[in-house]
């Protein structure tokens, strides 16, 4: 590993403050170091979960399991997959399903999970049924060019959304045990800025997308006895959350990209190299 110090300092000074629903990343170092590596930078996918249990979000007080790995994924490639994410909290458990796309090199994908968890004082259960997912690009993609020898990371800035809404329910009981539970499924959504940072090539363009991802589940609800299942409702729930997608590896127009082999630094930290940035209103 060598260390450049004409180049201390180098950083990229990019804030994307991108309005949307969730997701990520990377280490830093000190100001002074410099380190030229001609590793290809990984890709990454990362799975945010939120958990809520009758409207309160315990996400920090639940355990949280995944079908596969931790909710952080990395290397040269990732295969499209789908990871189960399992929380467990008082005696509650639920879980939902992320769909990874195919990721490869210096491409970074991050999304929040949401996972809705509620109970009664009475013996009701609600089952998850049938869902579909739609999803929305929330702006249009954003660009950050690094026309420098070495790679870098990239600050973006937006603000995540995550919550859910009853969309419509019928009722097959007086009993106010079962539109509170019902209830417990308008989940306000909460907006939080979110700061991470995405690498970018040598001679290449950062390109993100932030997506809106929406999610319609029905639910029925039961009242279990010895004998049978009673349904005394169904319902059908809008979740939102956030999909943040980086691409690190565009060429730039009218530049050209950097050739097969060629050294990558990382930089981070304080410098006026990085030639401003982009800002985008809330």
């Amino acid at each position: 590993m060598k260390k450049n110090n004409f180049l201390n300092g180098l950083t990229a000074k990019i804030a994307l403050a991108v309005v949307a629903l969730t997701t990520t990343m990377f280490t830093s170092c000190s100001n002074e170091d410099i380190e030229i590596d001609v590793t290809p930078v990984n890709a990454k996918a990362i799975i945010t979960p939120v958990v809520f249990a009758n409207g309160q979000d315990v996400t920090t007080s639940a355990n949280i399991t995944y079908s596969t790995g931790n909710g952080t994924y990395e290397g040269t490639t990732i295969a499209a997959q789908t990871v189960t994410v399992t929380a467990t909290y008082n005696n509650l458990t639920g879980s939902t399903t992320v769909d990874i796309p195919t990721l490869t090199a210096a491409q970074v994908w991050t999304k929040t999970a949401i996972i809705i968890l509620s109970y009664s004082s009475e013996d009701l259960e609600a089952t998850e049924g049938e869902s579909t997912t739609k999803t929305e690009t929330i702006s249009k993609e954003y660009t950050y060019d690094n026309p420098s020898d070495y790679w870098y990371e990239v600050p973006v800035t937006y603000t995540q959304k995550n919550g859910s809404k009853v969309v419509s329910s019928t009722i097959n009981t007086t009993d106010k045990a079962v539109k509170e539970l019902i209830d417990s499924y308008n989940i306000p959504i909460k907006e939080e800025k979110i700061t991470k940072e995405y690498p970018v090539y040598a001679h290449s363009r950062l390109a993100v997308k932030v997506e809106s991802v929406i999610k319609t589940t029905t639910y029925t609800i039961t009242q279990k006895t010895r004998a049978n299942e009673t349904v005394l409702a169904t319902f059908i729930v809008e979740e939102t959350t956030t999909a943040v997608k980086a691409d690190g590896n565009k060429e730039i127009p009218g530049h050209g990209h950097a050739p097969a082999g060629h050294g990558h630094g990382h930089a981070h930290g304080g410098s006026d190299n990085a030639g401003g940035g982009i800002i985008i209103a809330d």
